[in-house]
């Protein structure tokens, strides 16, 4: 009686991992796919609106940058950089 359960029980979590491999394969290669999808939008727009990639980065990070947790708490954001 006690193999069985054993059995069972090894069987169960085995069948587990295979799932959770499984969902984790399938998990990247989605994260994958949204990832290409969002970088070829990106360059697509940036094409169209003549920029390049340094540009928007210029732009985008001194944004970024102040986005620290204590601006963000107080609402505190530097747009400045945009005008």
């Amino acid at each position: 009686m006690q193999i069985d359960w054993a059995y069972m029980l090894l069987s169960t979590v085995s069948s587990m991992q295979s799932i959770f491999v499984f969902y984790f394969a399938e998990q990247i290669q989605i994260d994958e796919g949204i990832a290409n999808a969002l970088q070829e939008q990106y360059e697509r727009l940036g094409e169209e609106c003549g920029m390049e990639e340094s540009d928007v980065d210029s732009i985008v990070q001194p944004i970024i940058d102040s986005c620290t947790k204590d601006a963000i708490s107080v609402g505190l954001l530097t747009y400045t950089y945009l005008i």
